[in-house]
């Protein structure tokens, strides 16, 4: 699979971003990449799903 760059972006209602693909940055480093699989309706969390390199 071959993923587009995409125009980085913060967001405040992270409800929207559940199954879509995020990166995680702070102060510029990737900590994470991975698919949302929930998030609080209030925007004060959310979960990556777990994949082969990463644990929740």
């Amino acid at each position: 699979m071959t993923l587009k760059p995409t125009t980085a972006r913060k967001h405040t209602e992270w409800s929207l971003l559940v199954n879509a693909l995020v990166e995680i940055r702070y102060n510029g480093q990737v900590l994470r990449t991975g698919f949302v699989e929930d998030a609080m309706p209030d925007s004060s969390a959310l979960w990556i799903a777990a994949d082969s390199k990463n644990s929740r």
